[in-house]
């Protein structure tokens, strides 16, 4: 191409009633003891890109270097293992930072008024139990851990709030809506659920420190 015009590549089939014209770019090289076939990306004298097959470990990678062994950016290996900022790999999406601060995954909902989370399912889905989600939530409202209602990963989900975080620190079980640092809808159980259980309605105690009569022969204990 000239100086001051765009120049490409063009592959096309022009044959659009058959669904087997594929069109297509082909790198190849000549085996497992051949180099890396590869794409190269170079913006002159600042920096490089490349895309293709490491031919050391038949991995698929991104790399921002001249070599695809140089600094990988992404990874996928034949097990179809994914890798950011590593080039092993040890999960289905292993990510990596060598960065104080930056090893973190960020999900963003760019909607008004939106919630944004990230759901876990076991078992694909089976049984209508097998699902979480950790939510956060708009206008507030906080951080949701739920458990799923439906099964089957269907589209249309229920969802049970466990546990709820508000920006105030609150903490509610049970509840969506904690009224003090800690609220508990439903029965309390500490130790092994012998030595103290609270039931939901059966006890009020306000603006004033008790004591409980914990004497091992005793029958029932009761606050003084």
């Amino acid at each position: 191409t000239t100086a001051g015009t765009s120049g490409g590549i063009a592959i096309s089939h022009t044959d659009t009633d058959n669904a087997a014209s594929d069109a297509g770019y082909w790198a190849t090289v000549g085996g497992a003891n051949g180099g890396d076939p590869y794409v190269n990306f170079t913006i002159s004298g600042v920096t490089d890109w490349r895309i293709g097959i490491d031919n050391t470990d038949d991995s698929f990678k991104i790399s921002n270097s001249n070599s695809l062994e140089g600094t990988p950016r992404l990874t996928i290996d034949a097990s179809g293992y994914v890798g950011i900022g590593t080039a092993s790999p040890a999960f289905g999406l292993d990510v990596q930072s060598g960065n104080i601060g930056k090893g973190q995954l960020r999900l963003v909902e760019t909607g008004n008024n939106a919630n944004c989370g990230i759901q876990l399912w076991a078992s694909n889905g089976a049984a209508a139990d097998d699902g979480w989600k950790i939510a956060a939530t708009h206008s507030g409202a906080g951080l949701h851990i739920q458990s799923s209602k439906t099964a089957g990963m269907g589209g249309s989900y229920a969802w049970d709030d466990v546990m709820t975080l508000l920006p105030s620190g609150n903490v509610g079980i049970g509840t969506d809506a904690p009224v003090a640092e800690l609220s508990v809808v439903g029965r309390v159980s500490i130790g092994n659920g012998a030595e103290l259980t609270v039931s939901s309605a059966a006890i009020t105690v306000t603006q004033s420190y008790h004591n409980v009569d914990t004497e091992s022969d005793a029958s029932s204990d009761t606050l003084t």
